[in-house]
Formats: C-alpha cells, structure tokens, sequence
C-alpha cells in the first residue's frame, strides 16, 4: 500500500500521467472495499433515490468541486495539529467518511480510500500552487465519481426490479 500511495507524491511527472495513476489507486481498492462491505453487511448500503440527471450533476459536475473546495480548510487546520502528510489525509479521509456515512454508514466505509487518495493528492498539489491543487484533486474526483454513476445506474435502475 505504501508502494502505492507513494505514486501520490510524485506531482513532478506530466499531468496525464498523475491524473490516470491516482484515478486507478482510488478506483480499485474502492471497487474491492464496496464489494467487502455489500458482502459484510449486505442490504445495509441505502440506494440513492433522486432523479438521474440530478444525481449526475451532485456526483459529477458540482459535489467534487465543492468537496474539494471544501477540503483546502479542513487539510489547512489538519496540517497545523499533524505533520506527516500521510497523518493529515488519513484523517481527512476520516472526517470525509463520516460526513458520507451520514447518508449509508456502508458508503463512510467505502468512501475513506478515495478521500485518502483525494487528499494526498490534494496536499501534494497545493504545494505547487493551490489553483493546481483544486483542479487536478477535483478532475480525479470527477471521473472516480463518474465510475461510480455507471456502476449505480448499472446496479439500481439496470439489475435492480
């Protein structure tokens, strides 16, 4: 895993190149956390129940944005009580989690790894300027969440009676 996030870090390498790494470190292990948790407690993951162009403008056009805006305080305040960067996403992969499972305590369980992703990403970014730091965090998040849309449409209006 360390191996892994350590890809995070590496904002030296073209822009393409970040974006698709970090989108699949989010992906994956998210794609192997949602199948665990429907496995432990199946029935308990509550199906989104909003219209589907609404939904699609919350997941994909405005909630990545306002997340990761939202996101650059709660990273600030962290950086000043921690000082690992791994310290400081991990708990705002925390406090993401359970601001999501406010909605499906199984989606906070799911939902910790990509924030963890987002907020590295984020942390490193900002580094080089906070402009970039939005817009590369928010893209990632954008095409994770689109992923996400697809397997939901797929799973609740295709499998589902």
């Amino acid at each position: 895993m360390k191996r892994l996030l350590h890809q995070l870090y590496e904002t030296d390498q073209a822009r393409w190149k970040y974006f698709c790494n970090a989108l699949l470190i989010s992906l994956i292990p998210t794609v192997i956390l949602a199948v665990i948790v429907l496995l432990v407690m199946p029935g308990k993951s509550q199906p989104i129940k909003m219209p589907v162009i609404f939904l699609y403008f919350c997941l994909i056009l405005i909630g990545p944005w306002i997340e990761t805006v939202m996101m650059w305080p709660i990273l600030s305040l962290l950086n000043r009580i921690m000082s690992k960067t791994i310290t400081v996403a991990f708990a705002s992969a925390v406090v993401w989690a359970l601001i999501h499972s406010l909605s499906s305590p199984a989606r906070g369980l799911v939902l910790w790894w990509p924030f963890l992703v987002f907020s590295i990403c984020f942390i490193e970014w900002e580094k080089k300027s906070l402009n970039k730091a939005i817009v590369i965090t928010a893209y990632i998040h954008m095409y994770h969440n689109l992923i996400a849309f697809v397997f939901i449409m797929l799973t609740q209006y295709l499998v589902s009676p």
